[in-house]
Formats: C-alpha cells, structure tokens, sequence
C-alpha cells in the first residue's frame, strides 16, 4: 500500500516538474502579435467562405428549388424501378417454373436490349452533367453570374432528361411485367 502511495506522489512529482517547463518556456517566448493576427485571419477567411456561400446560394435560390424538385422526381422514379425489379424477379422465377414458351423470351429480350439503350443514354447525361458542373463552378468562381445562370438551366434541362429516361425505363420495365404475367 506503501508503494503505491509513494508511486502515486512521484508520478504528480513528474507530472508538476514537466509543467513547469513548459510553462517557463512559454514565458521565455512571449506571444508573438503576428501569429494572434494570423490566427484572426484565419478565422475571418473561414467566414467570408460562409458568406460567400450564402450570396451564392441567395443568387441561384429558384435554380436550387427547381434542382431539389427534380431529384425528388428522380429518387421517386429510382424507387419505382426498384420495386418493379423485385416484382419482375417474382415473376421470372415462377415464369421458370411454369416452363414458359420461348416467345416470351424473345419478347423479354428485345425489352432488355431496350433497357441497355436507355442504361447508356443515362450514362452518358451522367457524364455530360459532370462536366457541366464542373463548368458551372468555374463560372461562379470567376464571378461570371449571367453565364452561370445560363449553365445552371442548361443543367436543369439535363436533369429533365435524366428523368425522362428513367420514366422510360420504368416504361419498359411495366412492359416486361405484362410480358411475363400473361
């Protein structure tokens, strides 16, 4: 019990002794004015970025409204085809049980190669809208506000297209389910 006590009181010894030091270092040093002006720089960077967030976000706020409507739109549609892939699993694996004619199958696949085209297509406006936001950025940090609203409807329209295909796709998607249910 001795030696636990006696090892606890060196520990604070060490402890104290290398405070100390660090404190009279620090005193020796003094504060340095332009480290406490670089810091407060700093800081006011950090909130000029915040400000000019918001001007941004003030500037495109219908364009903004406009984006957040479609991709409610989009994950809508998302949430359809997945629920119509499950159905369309359903369906295959009792089409497979049944032993279902190979017209079916025919009509299934000229569907898919469908759903292959309108897979690119969106690949390739998911591409296209890459680019076009990385354009956008540049625009607005240049400053450049009347050739950035004219980016931001363009990349509006591009989202209109995405949509549209994937209304496509849940199109066909509908027309394999007809297929294999009847």
């Amino acid at each position: 019990m001795k030696k636990g006590i006696m090892a606890a009181i060196m520990a604070l010894v060490f402890a104290g002794g290398f405070y100390g030091v660090n404190a009279s270092f620090a005193a020796e040093e003094g504060t340095n004015l332009s480290t406490a002006i670089e810091e407060v720089a700093v800081l006011l960077d950090g909130t000029e970025k915040v400000n000019n967030r918001l001007d941004f976000m003030e500037e495109f706020q219908g364009e903004l409204h406009s984006r957040n409507d479609l991709k409610i739109e989009r994950l809508k549609l998302h949430q359809q085809i997945v629920e119509k892939n499950d159905q369309l699993i359903d369906l295959t694996l009792k089409a497979r049980k049944k032993g279902d004619n190979k017209e079916k199958i025919s009509d299934l696949k000229e569907v898919k190669k469908q759903i292959q085209v309108v897979n690119n297509d969106l690949n390739d406006l998911h591409k296209l809208i890459k680019v076009e936001i990385a354009e956008f950025r540049k625009l607005v940090k240049n400053k450049k506000l009347d050739l950035a609203h004219r980016q931001a409807k363009q990349l509006l329209s591009l989202g209109e297209k995405v949509n549209k295909k994937l209304q496509n796709k849940v199109d066909l998607l509908d027309e394999m389910i007809v297929i294999l249910s009847e």
